[in-house]
C-alpha cells in the first residue's frame, strides 16, 4: 500500500470520526431539546389538569347547593304540613282527653 493510499484510508476513518462525533452531538441536543419539550408539555398538562380540577369543584359545589336549597324546602315544607296537620288534630284531641277527664 502507498503511503498515499494510507493517508487517505487516515484521512477517511478520521473524517467518518468527526462525522460519528458530530452525529452524538447532534442525538445529544435532540435529546435534550426533547427532555425540555416533555418538561414543559408535562408542566402544561399538570396546570390544565389543576384549572379543570378547580372547575368540576366549582360546578360540583354549585350543584351540591342547589340540591341542598331544593331538599331543605322540600323539608320546610313538609315540616309546614305536619305542623298544619297537628295544629288541626290539636283541637280534637284536646277534646278527647277532656272528654275522658270528665267522664272518668
Amino acid at each position: 500500500m502507498s503511503l498515499e493510499a494510507v493517508h487517505e484510508v487516515g484521512a477517511a476513518q478520521k473524517k467518518a470520526e468527526e462525522m460519528l462525533a458530530e452525529q452524538a452531538r447532534k442525538a445529544r441536543q435532540l435529546i435534550a431539546e426533547a427532555e425540555a419539550e416533555g418538561v414543559v408539555l408535562l408542566a402544561k398538562v399538570k396546570k390544565e389538569a389543576a384549572q379543570k380540577t378547580v372547575r368540576l369543584m366549582a360546578e360540583a359545589d354549585s350543584e351540591a347547593d342547589g340540591e341542598s336549597a331544593t331538599i331543605m324546602k322540600k323539608s320546610s315544607e313538609d315540616c309546614d304540613a305536619l305542623r298544619a296537620s297537628a295544629n288541626g288534630k290539636i283541637g280534637d284531641a284536646s277534646g278527647r282527653i277532656v272528654e275522658r277527664i270528665v267522664n272518668v
